[in-house]
C-alpha cells in the first residue's frame, strides 16, 4: 500500500512541476495578435487590431483609454 501511495505522490509532484514550468505557447510569425485592456471600472475585456507583428501591439498599449487595465497581447 505505501509503494502505490508514494507512486500516486510521485506522479502528482511530476505533473505539477510540468505545469508549472512549461513554456507558454507563441503566435506563429504570420499569425495576427490583438491588444487586450479591460476599462476603468468595467468587466469587459476589450481588444484592438489584429496586428501583424507583436512590437506593433505592444506599442497599442500606450494609446489604451485613461485608467484602462492592460491585459497583453493575444493570438
Amino acid at each position: 500500500m505505501k509503494k502505490i501511495t508514494l507512486t500516486v505522490i510521485a506522479f502528482t509532484i511530476i505533473f505539477g512541476v510540468q505545469l508549472l514550468t512549461s513554456n507558454k505557447s507563441e503566435a506563429g510569425y504570420h499569425a495576427p495578435y490583438y491588444a487586450c485592456y479591460i476599462e476603468k471600472g468595467g468587466s469587459l475585456q476589450k481588444c484592438i487590431g489584429p496586428f501583424q507583428n507583436k512590437y506593433a501591439c505592444e506599442a497599442k498599449r500606450y494609446s489604451i483609454p485613461y485608467g484602462a487595465t492592460w491585459l497583453g497581447c493575444r493570438t
